[in-house]
């Protein structure tokens, strides 16, 4: 029977859809680099047999509308050179990671290094998984060749949120397997060569505010049969994004996202 209805779903869609407003990405939370710090902290994975020495980043913020989260960058570098991730790992929790549970995580595979001197970006993707208004932490690292002496290093930046809220000069270094010896495992990102004070680190986090782009197109017209195609693989695939109407009672996922699927393709995005 459900599939049945996915196909009067679908039906029903190609013949009501019209071209609708593209939805752009956007910076939804940001502590962008200002070119002010030419130094920061160790945000590496390493590779085994040394994964007690894992290091990642982290960073607060905080929204005051809903998104679709799309993408993570920071600017930083791998050292020594050449410049080359087997992967970065985003994640949100909803507290420090030590006490905070874990929200979402970026898509495996996507980390990536745009080189560009001073300028290199450290990417990766997420799925549009929704996070609500609220305040947040954002936790990453960068895997590359650390059995070469390689390791990730994100550039500090001292100051105020450009997009979001947050607090400044608050970013933190989280060893959870202890090999660096912090007590509790996590310790303040230093303002000074010394390790005095505290600062921020650098990042910037994308998202969308139209639900429906299920593929993340910008091409016009940006809603269009691929993404209920999207949306289908992703309800087989028991995706949290599919749950439409965000209901909590079992089944969660169920005919009435399609439904709330249609309906918000059919109302489009600005």
């Amino acid at each position: 029977m459900l599939w049945h209805r996915r196909g009067v779903v679908a039906s029903a869609l190609v013949s009501t859809l019209a071209a609708s407003a593209t939805a752009q990405e956007q910076i939804v939370a940001s502590l962008p680099w200002l070119h002010g710090q030419t130094a920061g902290p160790n945000g590496t994975n390493y590779e085994p047999p040394q994964d007690d020495r894992d290091l990642w980043v982290v960073e607060d913020f905080s929204l005051t509308t809903g998104t679709y989260l799309t993408r993570f960058e920071s600017w930083g570098t791998i050292f020594p050179t050449p410049l080359f991730v087997f992967d970065v790992t985003v994640r949100i929790y909803d507290g420090l990671p030590t006490t905070g549970n874990l929200l979402m995580s970026s898509i495996p595979g996507t980390g990536r290094i745009v080189a560009a001197g001073f300028e290199n970006r450290i990417v990766a993707d997420f799925q549009r998984q929704y996070l609500p208004p609220g305040s947040y932490y954002v936790v990453w690292n960068a895997s590359t060749r650390t059995s070469s002496s390689q390791i990730a290093i994100f550039w500090a930046q001292a100051g105020a949120h450009a997009v979001g809220g947050g607090l400044p000069d608050n970013a933190w270094q989280w060893n959870p397997g202890g090999g660096w010896a912090y007590p509790g495992n996590i310790r303040a990102v230093p303002a000074q060569l010394g390790g005095g004070g505290q600062i921020g680190v650098n990042f910037e986090l994308f998202g969308s505010s139209c639900y429906p782009n299920c593929d993340g197109s910008t091409a016009a017209p940006s809603l269009n049969v691929a993404d209920f195609v999207c949306y289908q693989n992703r309800f087989a695939a028991g995706h949290p994004y599919a749950n439409c109407d965000r209901s909590t009672a079992a089944p969660t996922l169920n005919v009435a996202d399609f439904i709330c699927f249609m309906n918000s393709i059919a109302a489009g995005c600005s």
